[in-house]
């Protein structure tokens, strides 16, 4: 039972997280510059750019990672 409790707050935590991080995107979307960084150097010097509506595709993978990663485990644990 204890487990169970844990996993619910988790998963509750993930998508509050996730929520908020939409929002946050939503209400700023104005000030975020029309391209943003992706990828960076090892000295922290980005490489490479991408459109500012790739946050979406961004935070459609991490919802479907929390969500699976949230079903494997409730699979494993029978």
């Amino acid at each position: 039972m204890a487990k169970t409790i844990v996993r619910i707050v988790l998963l509750l935590l993930g998508f509050l997280a996730l929520l908020g991080a939409t929002l946050f995107i939503v209400l700023r979307w104005d000030s975020i510059p029309a391209e943003i960084p992706t990828e960076f150097g090892g000295v922290g010097r980005p490489e490479d750019y991408q459109a500012k509506s790739s946050l979406w595709g961004m935070l459609a993978a991490g919802g479907r990672g929390a969500a699976a990663g949230t079903w494997s485990t409730q699979a494993t644990s029978t």
